[in-house]
């Protein structure tokens, strides 16, 4: 990923969930083991 979307990581800012894809890719996991959907 770039460091770019590593910063935004970082920082707890919005990332796309072709992001999220890889990330799952490379860990070899599902999404719903590194996302949890929180209400605002």
């Amino acid at each position: 990923i770039s460091k770019t979307t590593f910063y935004k990581l970082k920082n707890g800012e919005n990332i796309t969930t072709d992001v999220l894809v890889k990330i799952c890719n490379v860990l070899n996991c599902d999404i719903s083991e590194i996302v949890e959907c929180v209400e605002e």
